[in-house]
């Protein structure tokens, strides 16, 4: 009977042991993904009084950071890192309202050959190009505009057999060869292409900053054959209103849709356009609800809200945080999520096009991209 008891006991304390180490698995596995150069507050700092405790010791300089020590249980050590620990809490006003961006290339875009009528008849002519490449030179002077390219263009010479032309395609700076053709009409030598100088969309701002700075989108602007990230030489943000939206359907991701309001008067300027999305100022910070912004320590697994506008305003939504992963340098996707709210589910089947920078907030007063 004394065997079975001490059986029994010894059972329970292992699983109590191994239910133990799987609720601090995660945390384990959070701080070895941490980087250098991690920037927290007091209250994420003070969160750590588990299983994994961390002690800061600030740098003798001011405005240096300071050392970040990790341990299990405050005997193992973890991981010791770069970190600054702020006093203030970080506060943005949140998104989740539509924006349409303008994006200027640097470069000309190429959007379509054509055919140019010749007192032969129609002729496409060799251009070397290709739809989504980036003209930066023709004939060694600069383009930047489309202005740039029908002005070198008039400059062509009739003893000039051929145009040189230099793009950006797939990411990589190439050369190619164009043969221009004198259309019937105007008698002007024409290169057989259709382009522009700005890439245009509908985005959902993420964030704005007390000064107007904001980010959005999500992901870049991209060419058209999508593999080359556009850059960016500035560009205008205008107001938007959402007119509508495709719902998402197995092998189509639906979509916002939306229309500039007054495209004539910019409300704002782009300048950046990256990986992680479309970023710049608006000239006048919008009004909205002001939160704090929270630490990547502070994503965890489990319910939480999204915010975005499908009619008139932004407006949340139930989602769940599946998996946050911890990231050792900057990467687009922190986090696994399912759309969990019935009238989201129901009005565009889940996230769509457009939605892609839309904040999530695990609580109220903590949001995150």
């Amino acid at each position: 009977m004394g065997f079975r008891r001490l059986y029994l006991i010894s059972i329970a304390l292992m699983l109590t042991v191994i239910a133990g180490v799987y609720r601090v698995l995660p945390d384990v596995f959070t701080v070895r993904g941490l980087p250098d150069n991690l920037i927290l507050s007091e209250s994420e700092l003070a969160s750590f009084n588990g299983a994994v405790t961390c002690a800061y010791e600030p740098s003798a300089e001011a405005d240096c950071g300071g050392k970040l020590d990790f341990h299990l249980f405050g005997i193992f050590p973890l991981k010791s890192i770069s970190a600054r620990v702020e006093k203030t809490e970080r506060k943005t006003v949140l998104g989740g309202m539509p924006v349409g961006l303008s994006v200027k290339s640097d470069g000309v875009i190429v959007t379509n050959i054509l055919e140019v009528e010749t007192a032969v008849g129609k002729v496409r002519p060799q251009t070397g190009v290709e739809p989504g490449d980036i003209i930066t030179e023709l004939n060694g002077k600069r383009i930047l505009y489309v202005d740039d390219l029908s002005e070198a263009m008039r400059a062509y010479g009739k003893d000039e057999k051929q145009a040189e032309i230099k793009v950006l395609r797939g990411g990589k700076e190439k050369k190619v060869v164009s043969y221009p053709v004198i259309e019937q009409y105007s008698e002007l030598y024409k290169l057989g292409f259709e382009v522009k100088d700005y890439a245009e969309g509908v985005g959902t701002v993420s964030y704005i900053k007390p000064n107007g700075e904001f980010g959005s989108l999500g992901h870049p602007i991209n060419s058209l054959d999508g593999t080359l990230l556009i850059p960016c030489c500035g560009g205008n943000v205008y107001e938007c209103k959402i007119i509508g939206y495709n719902r998402g359907l197995r092998g189509d991701p639906g979509e916002l849709r939306g229309a500039f309001v007054n495209p004539g008067k910019p409300i704002g300027q782009i300048n950046s356009n990256s990986r992680y999305g479309v970023y710049g100022k608006f000239d006048r910070a919008p009004a909205g609800t002001v939160v704090d912004i929270a630490g990547r320590l502070s994503v965890r697994p489990g319910k939480a809200l999204l915010i975005t506008t499908l009619k008139d305003k932004p407006e949340p939504f139930d989602i769940e945080i599946i998996k946050a992963m911890p990231q050792g340098s900057p990467g687009e996707k922190g986090m696994i999520i399912r759309v969990t709210d019935k009238r989201l589910l129901n009005l565009t089947g889940g996230i769509v096009q457009g939605m892609s920078s839309i904040p999530r907030c695990a609580q109220i007063g903590y949001c995150w991209k």
